[in-house]
């Protein structure tokens, strides 16, 4: 073969026209393809890749945030306060109802309610059905034998500590210490302190005599100490007890402790 025919033969490569537009490449990549045709170096020499993630810039400085913070720090510490002085209220104003309308403790002066109680002994007084009866417009009238806390009707402010033996619709009679009620039910009448307390408590009282009608809201109390001139009760300057200035009925004996008691 003529080696010039060869040569002839040979054709040129079509022209591939303008190149397409390539991808930009990032600097990482280009550092790697670098790195790879590297025709100097025998071996591969590989670029560590860096992460390229974006960076969280913090917020600048406020020189109100110090400010802020002392405002919230000053809220709470008036919330904490207020809660305080709420709890402080709201305690005041638990004792100042319980004492004033539900109970109250009492300390007992006197020889006019011995033996049951002598001076120096404390009582806890429930005032609740009293305070009912005034809140509805009603009379409060204790049972027959209980121990009740009043005011003195001649003298108001002055307590008394005395045993309910009259009640509305009864005749109280008194005749040489022994006392009698006389009612509708108990036409021919019956000794109180035998027949409620198991022991009689009143005494002989020559010239003590006595007799009185208890009306409707009202009772009639005594001392359980009957000698002469030891109580000041119904026999005597306090006459009938109205219903309103019964302030409540004596439940428990606190103190002493060796003679606490539930009535």
């Amino acid at each position: 073969m003529n080696p010039n025919e060869h040569n002839n033969n040979i054709k040129p490569l079509p022209n591939p026209g303008p190149a397409a537009p390539s991808t930009p490449i990032s600097n990482n990549q280009e550092q790697i393809i670098a790195s790879q045709n590297n025709p100097a170096s025998g071996q591969q020499t590989q670029v560590p890749i860096t992460n390229n993630e974006p960076t969280v810039i913090g917020p600048t400085f406020n020189e109100n945030i110090g400010a802020a913070k002392e405002k919230r720090n000053l809220l709470k510490k008036i919330r904490e306060n207020a809660k305080k002085i709420a709890i402080v209220v709201t305690t005041l104003a638990v004792i100042f109802i319980v004492f004033n309308f539900i109970a109250t403790p009492i300390a007992v002066n006197g020889i006019s309610m011995q033996p049951t109680f002598h001076t120096g002994d404390f009582v806890l007084t429930y005032k609740l059905p009293q305070s009912w009866a005034k809140l509805t417009n009603t009379q409060y009238i204790p049972k027959r034998g209980q121990v009740i806390i009043v005011n003195d009707p001649n003298n108001n402010g002055e307590l008394y500590i005395k045993r309910v033996v009259g009640l509305p619709g009864d005749k109280v009679t008194v005749s040489s210490g022994i006392v009698k009620i006389v009612n509708q039910d108990n036409p021919g009448g019956f000794d109180p302190d035998k027949a409620k307390y198991g022991n009689r408590l009143s005494l002989y009282q020559p010239g003590m005599d006595f007799s009185s009608n208890v009306d409707d809201g009202q009772v009639f109390v005594m001392g359980d100490n009957r000698t002469p001139g030891a109580s000041i009760d119904s026999r005597s300057s306090m006459g009938n007890i109205p219903s309103k200035e019964i302030i409540g009925q004596v439940v428990i004996q606190l103190w002493p402790l060796n003679k606490i008691t539930i009535y």
